[in-house]
């Protein structure tokens, strides 16, 4: 039970530390004239994203139990950190040629 609630507490810290940083990259990798589309899309795409994942594990959940939620969730987080990276090494590919 510690190891759970150490783990629930660094999550929330590392999801609250991660939002500016996931804006500051969407919005750098963003021509000036879009950036307004691109945070709609954003908001968007997180409330739509709440609304289904709310919609799909209320099926899930009760057959199948919480496992699935868990792998899904560590497959998301590993791809939000996957496209983070990317475009981190974009970015220093693009400084070293200038």
């Amino acid at each position: 039970m510690p190891l759970a609630i150490i783990g629930f507490f660094a999550r929330g810290f590392f999801i609250a530390a991660s939002y500016p940083m996931n804006d500051a990259l969407v919005m750098g990798a963003t021509p000036t004239a879009q950036r307004g589309l691109a945070m709609s899309l954003m908001s968007l795409l997180w409330a739509g994203g709440w609304a289904i994942s709310a919609v799909i594990w209320g099926w899930v959940t009760p057959i199948f139990g919480y496992g699935p939620q868990i792998v899904a969730a560590a497959l998301a987080y590993a791809l939000s950190a996957l496209v983070i990276w990317s475009l981190r090494l974009q970015r220093s590919a693009e400084q070293t040629a200038a």
